[in-house]
C-alpha cells in the first residue's frame, strides 16, 4: 500500500513535478500512486494550475517563486472565506484564549455561551490553526541594549537536577543577566520569598561592582503584588529596594517569558551547563562553586549571539556604564508578604504583630526596618508596630479589633471600678460587691449592667441599683427586671417588713460557716 504524503511535506518541487504530470496528460489516481501524494492534494493543484493557464503545453512551467505565491493567495482565499468571515470580529479574544492554552472544545464552549455564535468545531479548529501559524503572530523583535542599560532577572528550581539532595527540601537558582555583555549572577537559593529576593539583588550588585539602570523581572509574587489590565502593582519593599539603588523596575507582560528571553536562556544554560548530576553538599558551598563557574566556565566561552567571552566585554565595556553602589546597603532585616489569619496577628521574626480587621484575609507586605515593623496593603501603610526584642511576643494594638470585641479587653475589673464610680454610689457598691465574689466571675455580668445607662440613663439605673441592694440581691438580672418593671422609683419596704428570700445550698452553706465562724453556733 502505498503510504500518503502529507501537504505540509510537500516541497515547491514537488508540486513543479505534479503540474509537469497534469500538463503531459497523467490521471490524478496515476500521480498519487506515483508520487505518494493525496488526491485531494494533487486535485488542489489542478485548480491552481487551471486557473492560472499552466496546464497547456504552449505555456512554459512557471517558476518556483510563482507558483509558491500563487499556492499562499489560494491559502489565504480559503481562510477568508471559510474563517474570517464568521470569527474575525473575535480574533483578540480567541488569541488570548489560545494564550491560556485553552484547547478547541473550550474555546467552542466559550463563544457559544458569551457570544452566541452558530459555529461548527471544524471552524473553530481551522481558525485556531490559521492564527497560531500566522507569521505575524509568531514573530518577534530581538532588541539589543546598550551597555549599562538593561539586567533580565529570573528565578528557575533545580530540585531534580543534583544528587544526594536532602528530603524536603526544594532548591531555586537566582540568575540575574545583563543585557549587554551577557555576563551573569547565579545564586542558589531555598525559597523565592520576598527576603529572598531582595538580598539576591543586593549580592547580584555587589558581584558586578555596580547598579544597573533597568531591571526586567517577570510577574513573580515577591515582586508583583497583583496585575490589573495589564498594569502591575508592585510590591512596597521592592520599590524602596529600587530607589535605594537607583534603577527602574520593568515588569514583563503576562506569558511574554520571551520578553526577558536572555535570563530564560540562562537557565536552561546553568541547569545544562553546571547543575545536571552535580553532587549536593550544602548552600555556602555550592554557592562558592556557581559564582566560579559564572567566572571561569559561563564567563570566557564564546556566546552565541554576541560572540565574544561575556566576561571580557563586560570588563571593558559594561562594567565602565554600572551607576556606583550607594554608599550604605538598603536597612532592612525582614521583608515578607503574608496572609492576615483570624486572629488578627502576623508571624515577623518569631514575634507576632497585629493589624486592622478590615484586611482579615487579604495579604500584606510586612516590612521591618531597624526598631520598627511597617505593614502595608497595596502600598498603603495600614501598621506600625515598635519591634519586640524577644522571641514569641505578640505586639498588639486593640485599635485593630472590632469595637465589640475589644471591649472585654478594655474593661478589667478596675476599669470596671472607676466608670461606676463616675455613675452613682450604688453603682459602685453594686458593682465591687460582684467583683469581690471570690467563688464566681462576674465580669461579663458587670459589663452588661454597665451598659444598661446607656439605654437607661445613669439616674435610673441608680436608684436600681440601689433597690436591688436593697433587697439583698446584687445581681445583673435583678437590676434589669427592675428596669424593665419600672419599679426603680417606687418607695422601699424597711428592713424588718422584708420577707427572707429563700436560699439555695451555696447560700445556706456560706450562712452556716460564717455563723461558725463568728461563734454564733455553740
Amino acid at each position: 500500500m502505498t503510504e500518503t504524503v502529507s501537504e505540509s511535506r510537500i516541497h515547491v518541487n514537488d508540486v513543479i513535478d505534479i503540474i509537469y504530470r497534469l500538463r503531459n496528460g497523467q490521471s490524478q489516481r496515476l500521480i498519487s500512486k506515483e508520487t505518494g501524494i493525496g488526491r485531494k492534494t494533487i486535485r488542489k493543484y489542478f485548480l491552481v494550475s487551471e486557473k492560472n493557464g499552466w496546464l497547456s503545453l504552449e505555456v512554459p512551467l512557471p517558476e518556483l517563486d510563482l507558483v509558491s505565491e500563487k499556492l499562499s493567495e489560494r491559502k489565504s482565499e480559503q481562510i477568508d472565506k471559510n474563517q474570517k468571515s464568521s470569527l474575525e470580529p473575535y480574533r483578540e479574544v480567541i488569541t488570548d484564549w489560545l494564550k491560556e492554552k485553552y484547547n478547541r472544545k473550550r474555546i467552542l464552549h466559550l463563544l457559544r455561551s458569551n457570544f452566541d455564535m452558530v459555529v461548527s468545531y471544524d471552524t473553530v479548529k481551522r481558525y485556531c490553526r490559521y492564527l497560531l501559524d500566522n507569521p505575524a503572530a509568531k514573530a518577534v523583535v530581538r532588541l539589543e541594549t546598550d551597555p549599562g542599560e538593561v539586567a533580565q532577572v529570573d528565578f528557575g528550581e533545580v530540585t531534580k537536577c543534583y544528587r544526594n539532595v536532602p528530603k524536603g527540601i526544594r532548591i531555586y537558582i537566582f540568575i540575574m543577566t545583563l543585557g549587554a555583555s551577557r555576563h551573569q549572577y547565579v545564586e542558589h537559593v531555598f525559597d523565592q520569598k520576598m527576603a529572598t529576593w531582595l538580598r539576591c539583588h543586593e549580592r547580584a550588585f555587589a558581584f558586578f561592582g555596580g547598579v544597573i539602570r533597568k531591571v526586567v523581572i517577570d510577574n513573580l509574587k515577591a515582586a508583583v503584588i497583583r496585575i490589573i489590565y495589564h498594569d502591575p502593582v508592585l510590591s512596597l519593599p521592592y520599590k524602596r529596594l529600587a530607589r535605594h539603588y537607583g534603577f527602574m523596575i520593568s515588569p514583563c507582560a503576562p506569558r511574554t517569558p520571551e520578553h526577558k528571553g536572555k535570563v530564560e536562556k540562562n537557565v536552561d544554560y546553568v541547569k545544562g551547563a553546571f547543575c545536571n548530576g552535580e553532587n549536593w553538599t550544602d548552600l555556602a558551598d555550592m554557592n562558592l562553586k556557581i559564582r566560579r563557574w559564572a567566572k571561569e566556565v559561563a564567563g570566557t566561552r564564546i556566546h552565541g549571539t554576541i560572540k565574544q567571552k561575556p566576561i571580557e566585554v563586560f570588563r571593558e565595556v559594561e562594567q565602565k556604564e554600572l551607576k556606583p553602589l550607594p554608599a550604605q546597603p538598603l536597612n532592612y532585616t525582614t521583608a515578607s508578604r503574608k496572609k492576615l489569619p483570624r486572629d488578627l496577628h502576623i508571624d515577623v521574626d518569631d514575634n507576632w504583630y497585629s493589624a486592622p480587621f478590615e484586611h482579615m484575609g487579604k495579604r500584606l507586605d510586612i516590612y521591618a526596618e531597624g526598631k520598627l515593623v511597617r505593614i502595608y496593603r497595596n502600598s498603603r501603610l495600614i501598621a506600625t508596630h515598635t519591634r519586640a526584642l524577644g522571641k514569641g511576643q505578640r505586639v498588639t494594638n486593640m485599635m485593630h479589633y472590632p469595637e465589640h470585641k475589644r471591649f472585654w479587653t478594655e474593661h478589667p475589673p478596675i476599669v470596671c471600678l472607676v466608670e461606676a464610680g463616675k455613675l452613682g454610689n450604688s453603682i459602685f457598691l453594686l458593682v465591687n460587691e460582684l467583683l469581690e465574689d471570690k467563688v464566681q466571675d462576674h465580669l461579663s455580668s458587670v459589663h452588661k449592667l454597665l451598659a444598661l445607662e446607656g439605654k437607661y440613663g445613669k439616674d435610673r439605673l441608680e436608684k436600681a441599683c440601689e433597690r436591688a441592694r436593697h433587697y439583698h440581691d446584687p445581681s445583673y438580672i435583678c437590676v434589669k427586671r427592675i428596669l424593665l418593671a419600672g419599679t426603680e422609683s417606687d418607695p422601699l419596704e424597711k428592713e424588718s417588713d422584708l420577707i427572707p428570700v429563700s436560699m439555695d445550698n451555696y447560700e445556706y452553706a456560706r450562712k452556716a460557716h460564717d455563723l461558725f465562724v463568728s461563734g454564733g453556733v455553740q
